[in-house]
């Protein structure tokens, strides 16, 4: 445990990724969606499987493969991310 006075003098020099303040944190979280959000909204219509209609975000279910097929779908899917960049 720290003492309150260890903690006010060190608590700025940490790594971590994320605001102190709880309303800096929900600011910062509620932006990172909203982003994430538009870009669902934008892009949904070019993804398989993937239907976004009256504010509902529905996957397709996949189709029963045997576990081979599976590995090699995941591996594909990867593939893919990685050429994209």
């Amino acid at each position: 445990m720290f003492s309150e006075d260890t903690w006010i003098q060190t608590r700025e020099n940490t790594r971590l990724s994320v605001s102190f303040s709880l309303e800096d944190y929900i600011t910062e979280r509620t932006g990172s969606l909203n982003e994430r959000l538009k870009w669902l909204a934008s892009n949904s219509n070019k993804m398989d499987r993937v239907s976004l209609e009256k504010g509902k975000l529905s996957l397709a279910r996949l189709d029963s493969h045997t576990k081979e097929e599976s590995k090699f779908e995941i591996f594909e899917g990867y593939l893919a991310r990685f050429i994209k960049g």
